[in-house]
């Protein structure tokens, strides 16, 4: 595992200002976690992202709107790995690829075109991969464009990040919006959108590589509030001290999730923000 985090980090060209803020961030979450996609060779690293832990055979199905589940499984590995997929089976969920701002598809259509030229097959870097930061949510909302709904939580937020993926045309595949917030020493959230354009290949599935290192006891649920019913996971991480939990919502064209994690002291300040959360939906 630490070797494919490598590759990933090797793939990703961050400027030491970049560099900076995302150290920044490790140190402030007590636990690095990864996120791992595997789609056609690319691999992203999202450092403040928190994954759920794993368990064999454990299925969560909605019933309300789509047809959507969470799966985890053990991958043909030597390395104690497990693949956790949160997949959609919506046809229409995907948007036409022309949907975000100009500008956003002006620049990602030139920063695709020159690392795609300039990229050097024996290398570990990734060509389809673009990272930007933005200073408020609302400036990444209109960077991006799409008339998208931003599920708010009450409380001041962190980093606000964009991780858009393209092809070789210029074209873009996905886009990814995380927030990170850190209210208090005993919680943290992260609130992601998951976007996904006619040009993505293959399945909708969200995929997250676990390095199983030991036993968890991993509760699932089916949460109704809002008059939807949201997917949710809970574990306890490898710091006994933490829980982790996510939520999974998938409404229009959005994949969302809340993912959160918190000690004995931040359940009851964990469980306000998740109802807020899924209450936020209209």
């Amino acid at each position: 595992m630490n070797n494919k985090i490598h590759e990933s980090l090797d793939s990703i060209k961050l400027s030491t200002e970049d560099e900076n803020r995302i150290l920044d961030n490790i140190y402030t979450l007590h636990e690095k976690k990864t996120f791992v996609k595997r789609n056609r060779r690319r691999v992203l690293v999202i450092l403040s992202v928190f994954l759920l832990c794993s368990i064999t055979g454990i299925t969560l199905y909605a019933a309300i709107h789509h047809d959507v589940s969470i799966s985890v499984k053990d991958n043909d590995s030597l390395m104690n790995e497990r693949t956790l997929s949160f997949s959609v089976n919506d046809p229409d969920i995907r948007i036409p690829a022309d949907s975000f701002s100009a500008a956003m598809v002006k620049e990602s259509r030139d920063t695709l075109n020159e690392q795609f030229s300039s990229y050097d097959p024996l290398s570990s870097s990734s060509p389809d991969l673009i990272i930007k930061y933005f200073s408020t949510i609302e400036s990444s909302l209109e960077y991006l464009g799409y008339p998208v709904f931003y599920p708010k939580i009450n409380i001041r937020y962190n980093t606000v990040t964009m991780y858009i993926w393209g092809n070789s045309f210029g074209e873009i595949t996905e886009v990814i919006l995380t927030v990170d917030y850190h209210p208090s020493s005993s919680a943290s959230f992260c609130n992601v959108i998951h976007l996904f354009t006619d040009k993505y290949d293959g399945a909708i599935k969200i995929d997250y590589i676990i390095n199983d290192q030991e036993d968890n006891n991993v509760t699932t649920s089916n949460y109704i509030e809002n008059g939807r019913e949201f997917l949710v996971a809970a574990y306890k991480s490898s710091n006994p001290d933490w829980t982790s939990k996510v939520v999974f919502w998938q409404e229009d064209s959005a994949v969302y999730e809340l993912q959160l994690r918190f000690t004995k002291a931040g359940e009851n300040e964990a469980e306000t923000y998740m109802s807020d959360w899924m209450n936020s939906f209209k």
